[in-house]
């Protein structure tokens, strides 16, 4: 997977491997948040920071399935009694501490937030 197409730049069109987007120095990671009235959708939002594109685009959470190093659960708390609502703002970076399917994505995007890119 890691040398295969996973995603294009909506801007200038180039395609990244699912490493280069991990650890590439020319993508920064943003934010997450869930897709307008479907909990069942979470984004992950990205910049393309090199000259001449800079679009920000957005994948599929769970295009990172391969790389998430725990369990998934299968329910989803959004929007439910107990959900803090971290997932509604692309700007909240808190973690998640209850058990929805969303907690183990966004804990692996505070650690894609947390790495040094040039």
């Amino acid at each position: 997977m890691d040398g295969q197409k996973f995603a294009q730049c909506p801007g200038c069109q180039l395609w990244f491997t699912a490493r280069e987007i991990i650890d590439g120095s020319f993508v920064e990671p943003i934010g997450m948040t869930l897709e307008e009235g479907n909990a069942e959708w979470n984004l992950f939002y990205f910049n393309h920071k090199v000259p001449d594109c800079g679009t920000t685009f957005v994948i599929r959470a769970d295009s990172f399935d391969p790389f998430i190093e725990e369990p998934i659960p299968p329910r989803t708390m959004a929007f439910g009694p107990d959900c803090e609502g971290h997932c509604t703002s692309i700007e909240d970076r808190r973690l998640c501490q209850y058990e929805c399917r969303w907690a183990p994505y966004r804990r692996f995007l505070i650690q894609l937030l947390a790495k040094p890119r040039q």
